[in-house]
Protein backbone atom coordinates (compact mmCIF):
# COMPACT_ATOMS: atom_id res chain seq x y z
CA UNK A 1 0.00 0.00 0.00
CA UNK A 2 0.96 3.01 -1.02
CA UNK A 3 0.76 6.51 2.00
CA UNK A 4 0.33 9.31 0.76
CA UNK A 5 1.68 12.21 2.09
CA UNK A 6 1.51 16.07 0.99
CA UNK A 7 4.07 17.46 -0.81
CA UNK A 8 4.08 21.42 -1.32
CA UNK A 9 5.04 23.35 -5.04
CA UNK A 10 8.09 25.04 -4.10
CA UNK A 11 8.48 26.29 -7.77
CA UNK A 12 5.83 25.72 -10.73
CA UNK A 13 6.64 24.23 -14.12
CA UNK A 14 7.04 26.49 -17.17
CA UNK A 15 8.53 26.50 -20.41
CA UNK A 16 11.72 28.57 -21.19
CA UNK A 17 12.43 30.81 -24.52
CA UNK A 18 14.10 27.75 -26.57
CA UNK A 19 10.55 25.18 -25.94
CA UNK A 20 12.25 23.01 -23.36
CA UNK A 21 10.04 22.14 -19.80
CA UNK A 22 11.33 23.32 -16.35
CA UNK A 23 9.27 20.49 -14.01
CA UNK A 24 7.88 21.74 -10.64
CA UNK A 25 9.44 21.09 -7.82
CA UNK A 26 8.09 20.41 -4.78
CA UNK A 27 9.25 20.05 -1.39
CA UNK A 28 7.87 17.37 1.12
CA UNK A 29 7.60 13.36 0.45
CA UNK A 30 5.31 12.41 -1.85
CA UNK A 31 3.98 15.53 -4.26
CA UNK A 32 0.68 14.72 -6.20
CA UNK A 33 1.70 14.25 -10.00
CA UNK A 34 -0.14 12.84 -12.94
CA UNK A 35 3.34 10.14 -12.69
CA UNK A 36 1.90 8.91 -9.13
CA UNK A 37 -2.04 9.27 -10.30
CA UNK A 38 -1.46 7.38 -13.48
CA UNK A 39 0.31 4.32 -10.79
CA UNK A 40 -2.46 4.27 -8.77
CA UNK A 41 -4.72 3.50 -11.51
CA UNK A 42 -3.02 0.77 -12.23
CA UNK A 43 -3.16 -1.10 -8.51
CA UNK A 44 -4.26 -4.39 -9.19
CA UNK A 45 -5.81 -6.06 -5.90
CA UNK A 46 -6.91 -9.81 -5.79
CA UNK A 47 -8.00 -12.13 -3.01
CA UNK A 48 -7.70 -15.85 -2.68
CA UNK A 49 -9.06 -17.87 0.09
CA UNK A 50 -7.39 -21.58 0.59
CA UNK A 51 -9.16 -22.78 3.69
CA UNK A 52 -7.23 -24.18 6.40
CA UNK A 53 -6.44 -28.14 5.50
CA UNK A 54 -7.06 -27.78 1.59
CA UNK A 55 -5.11 -30.03 0.30
CA UNK A 56 -2.49 -29.42 -2.60
CA UNK A 57 -2.78 -31.46 -5.55
CA UNK A 58 1.19 -32.25 -6.26
CA UNK A 59 1.96 -32.38 -2.24
CA UNK A 60 4.65 -29.97 -2.72
CA UNK A 61 3.88 -26.35 -3.48
CA UNK A 62 1.52 -23.80 -4.72
CA UNK A 63 2.50 -20.72 -6.69
CA UNK A 64 0.72 -17.31 -6.39
CA UNK A 65 0.63 -14.88 -8.57
CA UNK A 66 0.75 -11.95 -6.17
CA UNK A 67 1.94 -11.31 -1.98
CA UNK A 68 0.32 -13.01 0.48
CA UNK A 69 0.14 -12.91 3.98
CA UNK A 70 -0.72 -15.90 6.42
CA UNK A 71 -3.25 -15.74 9.35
Amino acid sequence: MVVWKDGTLVTPAHVNEDGTITAAVYEGETPLSAELLNLMQKVDTKSITIAKGTVITNNKEITLPLKYQVR
